[in-house]
């Protein structure tokens, strides 16, 4: 029997499971809604039911099971070609996989009230399933209880072939089990016997005794759908006395009895030539028989098995199998037999419903087949946290190994401490590629592709559009981008917002777009690229655009922002309107927007990431945002750097170059600083004015700048000096910090110091650069005129 804990640990994996086989459904629905001919779509969707179904069953939801099997079915008739694809059954299946998400969260032990959906979702596909109306016709028996129970007598052997049906024999078992009290034993003499054993076939078979108030129509009903792939017979039985009290007895005798005939046939064959399949067959057989005296808690039948088993073990190890080894083997068989039929001699342990019997041990299943085929493993968020904070913390041991050595050797004055130090130095190299595999590692599983995000736009695009009476087209591009994981499970929400609105206000109804010789479906594009170390994700709509002027009467109406701050907004701050919190466009409040919350979601989830959103709109010619933000939250190598007496730290990934340039080369050209570095003119900041820091006034003939490479274009960041490259981990930012968007986080560096992460990305975007102070400006040149940063009104 299957413990609690191993329970909830199969659980646990099928609601994984489960949530991916939903998604691929929800895909394969909308494919075969455009293309109902396609039969590879049709059999992706039976497939994807079977699974959930059966594996369901497996995984004690037995009644998401039993829901899924009247679901399947109707695809089950599309594949044999009895019944067509239609628009009315892809309503109806798309409305199956949300019920089938509520009977998830309802687990395995929820009650037996049908749900609103449920219902609903029967109701709709009773038309395709004619044989439902008869299955509910021979079920009404059960609502007339005899007056007393009565016993039947159920044998149960399915096709070999069943699996293939779609039909889990196991929800079979446990729908007889809801009639009433019963007793199971399973023959497993064909799967001992088997010579080519193939997982996915069925080699079992069951007899059943039920205890129960319902009719023997009840009965008939649970096996409707599978009787043309099995052979099934129910008997009537009289109730006897005893029969509960023997019926322990019984099972042991008879899964006793299986070992006793698979043990006859293994000899057999093994007499014939067939000396490694009689082997297995009987080693199988000896542990059948194990297992049942254990049960039945008979020592000497356990005892006299487990000297079968020795024997048969000695023989498969030595690889010598004479007829002396084969009358022995009979002797203890033959010990064995006695041994079950003399009494028990210790206490066997009551069960009051056993459960349908699992596969002796060595066989497998099915799903286990499945499973060890699987390309890719799931792993514990917890567990990847947990290895990343020890890849973090051998980056820090490694890092304050040099600085160690460097210590030793200043003040080291003979060649003894200087050897340490070149010995310190090779344990460090060592340790440092072993930290940057073991990072590389780490990274390479966070990092994941968009399309776990992407996948559910396609079903909310197409439901949008029937509820909004619109016809719109989503076109997704770039789902292999690979985001970090925290990104990947925390962008989903404002991608929804963005999506939503382009379909309510972007896109305009059916009259409106033939009014202004729009094609009549509209269309929504959702794509993902990679930029430097940032992950672009754009969508765009063709819809009618926004209207800056009218956004900022708008939120002057609403007394959101005053006519000051509207009156020098630019038209980028103007579109950003939208994300204040509490705005919105529409007068009437609908479920799809009109609350003005979404777009402020939207803003406060992108932040959170230490991202960015461009908004780019055309009146009548539609909307684009465009979202920057960083592939992963951490970082592995990074450059010191000094800015107005202070160290601070530079991603490296975002760094094209380093290189120090004449200040007599800089220039001022409306407003903005350029200078040109290796024939290329890049843009100019300050760091120390991006950061507010307090500038040291030095007369310096030549500039520090990094060349980064950012989501928005390249620039040329100034700083004091270079200090050298340094590996650290990212610890993210708390408090008041963590809505400061210069900053991506802090590092601890090897001698136990905490430095501040710039965020090189966003900073140029963030504030236009001032000038340099004219002490320090190359003859003739004047200094431009500082801006206010574009997006102070959108925030």
């Amino acid at each position: 029997m299957m413990d609690f804990g191993d329970l909830q640990q199969l659980q646990a994996s099928f609601r994984h499971e489960a949530d991916d086989l939903l998604t691929d459904l929800g895909g394969a629905l909308l494919l075969l809604e455009q293309d109902p001919h396609n039969m590879d779509v049709v059999n992706r969707v039976f497939r994807a039911m079977h699974t959930l179904k059966g594996s369901g069953a497996s995984a004690g939801f037995r009644r998401l099971a039993n829901f899924v099997h009247h679901v399947e079915e109707v695809f089950n008739r599309i594949r044999n070609q009895q019944l067509q694809s239609t628009p009315e059954l892809i309503d109806a299946t798309l409305k199956a996989c949300d019920c089938c998400a509520m009977l998830l969260e309802l687990g395995s032990t929820g009650s037996d009230t049908p749900l609103p959906l449920e219902t609903e979702v029967l109701a709709a596909i009773r038309p395709f399933l004619p044989e439902m109306d008869k299955a509910a016709g021979k079920a009404q028996a059960t609502k007339t209880p005899a007056t007393a129970p009565a016993r039947y007598k159920i044998g149960f052997r399915p096709n070999r072939e069943i699996f293939f049906s779609g039909t889990d024999p196991a929800s079979l078992l446990l729908e007889i089990a809801d009639l009433g009290e019963i007793e199971i034993r399973c023959d497993t003499v064909d799967l001992l016997a088997a010579r080519d054993f193939d997982p996915e076939k069925c080699y079992l078979g069951w007899e059943v005794f039920v205890e129960t108030m319902q009719s023997e129509d009840a009965l008939r009903a649970v096996f409707l759908f599978v009787e043309d792939d099995c052979d099934v017979s129910i008997e009537k039985q009289e109730p006897a006395a005893s029969a509960r009290s023997d019926s322990k007895e019984a099972r042991f005798r008879g899964a006793a009895q299986q070992g006793f005939t698979a043990l006859g046939f293994a000899l057999d064959q093994c007499q014939s030539g067939d000396e490694k399949q009689g082997l297995a067959t009987a080693h199988r057989a000896a542990q059948t028989l194990i297992s049942a005296g254990k049960a039945h808690g008979h020592a000497r039948a356990t005892a006299a098995a487990q000297e079968v088993l020795d024997a048969i073990k000695a023989v498969q190890q030595d690889g010598i199998l004479d007829g002396d080894w084969l009358l022995k083997v009979k002797a203890l068989i033959a010990a064995a037999s006695q041994a079950v039929d003399s009494p028990t001699t210790e206490p066997a342990v009551s069960t009051s419903q056993p459960a349908p019997s699992r596969p002796a041990e060595g066989s497998s299943a099915p799903e286990a087949a499945i499973g060890a085929a699987a390309p890719s493993i799931r792993v514990d968020a917890v567990k990847l946290d947990a290895l990343m904070r020890l890849a973090g913390e051998l980056l820090v041991a490694r890092g304050a190994l040099p600085a160690f050595a460097e210590r030793v050797e200043l003040i080291a004055r003979e060649e003894s401490p200087k050897s340490m130090a070149k010995e310190m130095r090779d344990a460090g190299a060592k340790v440092s590629r072993l930290a940057d595999d073991l990072q590389a590692t780490v990274m390479s599983i966070r990092m994941m592709p968009v399309r776990q995000v992407f996948q559910r736009f396609p079903r909310l695009v197409r439901d949008l559009a029937r509820n909004l009476d619109k016809n719109i087209e989503l076109h997704v591009n770039g789902e292999e981008t690979e985001l970090d994981k925290t990104v990947i499970d925390s962008i989903g929400d404002p991608l929804t917002h963005i999506i939503r609105n382009a379909a309510d206000h972007g896109i305009e109804s059916k009259a409106d777009r033939a009014q202004k010789g729009k094609s009549a479906v509209g269309r929504i594009d959702l794509s993902a690229y990679t930029r430097g170390s940032t992950v672009v994700i754009e969508v765009k709509d063709d819809g009618k655009g926004l209207d800056p002027d009218k956004l900022k009467r708008r939120a002057v109406e609403k007394g959101l922002l005053s006519e000051s701050a509207v009156g020098a907004m630019d038209e980028e701050a103007a579109f950003k309107i939208i994300l204040v919190a509490g705005f919105s466009t529409v007068d009437k409040v609908t479920d799809v927007s009109g609350r003005g919350v979404g777009m402020d979601v939207v803003r406060n989830g992108v932040e959170a990431l230490h991202g960015a959103i461009h908004i780019k709109s055309e009146i009548g010619k539609g909307t684009r945002f465009r979202i920057e933000l960083p592939a992963s939250l951490l970082v592995s190598k990074a450059i010191r750097v000094a800015v107005s007496g202070q160290e601070v730290v530079l991603p490296i990934d975002t760094i094209r170059n380093m290189v120090k340039i004449p200040k007599s080369v800089v220039r001022t050209v409306q407003g903005q600083q350029i200078a040109p570095v290796r024939g290329t003119v890049f843009p100019m900041l300050w760091l120390a004015h991006a950061l507010s820091f307090d500038r040291v006034e030095e007369r310096r003939a030549e500039l520090a700048v990094a060349i980064i490479e950012a989501a928005s274009g390249p620039y040329g960041l100034v700083v004091d000096h270079f200090l050298g490259e340094v590996e650290i981990v990212v610890k993210p930012l708390n408090g008041v910090l963590a809505k400061v968007p210069e900053y991506v986080g802090a590092a601890i560096m090897g001698d136990g110091r905490t430095v501040l992460v710039v965020n090189t990305d966003r900073l140029f975007s963030l504030q236009r650069p001032p000038a340099i102070p004219q002490a320090e400006l190359a003859p003739g040149l004047r200094p431009p005129i500082p801006l206010a940063r574009a997006a102070a009104a959108g925030r």
